[in-house]
């Protein structure tokens, strides 16, 4: 995965009927936990109206709230899941905050598989931790 793409956006309607939620995936400045800017500035706002006007017909490029987030990744922007190298009676998720929650009913079935079954039939194999152990 290329992190530095900022211009993969997601959107899901949201629960009162009435607007969307529209955001970038990735993008913006390295941070931490401590030092994270959470003022939503015009130029956050920018890509994302634009993504709209340009995309999403009948959707007024306007933000009715916003807020900024923080992702947590991999270096190679994968998920983590599988068991720990020489520790198979440990299975380890990670690499999700941010933007794993929307992956977490078939993450979890994955993870429940492993867990009970000792395999899964999702195709999780990206997903291990080997590719960070040398």
């Amino acid at each position: 995965h290329d992190l530095s793409n900022d211009n993969m956006f997601y959107g899901f309607p949201s629960l009162d009927g009435k607007t969307i939620k529209v955001a970038r995936h990735h993008g913006g400045a390295s941070t931490d936990a401590i030092e994270i800017d959470r003022t939503v500035h015009q130029e956050d706002l920018r890509p994302i109206q634009e993504f709209v006007a340009g995309n999403l017909e009948g959707v007024e490029p306007r933000a009715i709230r916003s807020q900024v987030c923080m992702y947590t990744n991999t270096p190679d922007g994968d998920f983590l899941v599988g068991y720990v190298p020489a520790r198979p009676e440990v299975i380890v998720l990670g690499g999700f905050s941010g933007h794993g929650f929307k992956f977490s009913p078939v993450i979890g079935d994955a993870a429940a598989d492993l867990a009970l079954e000792g395999r899964t039939t999702y195709p999780i194999d990206f997903f291990n931790l080997e590719r960070f152990v040398g």
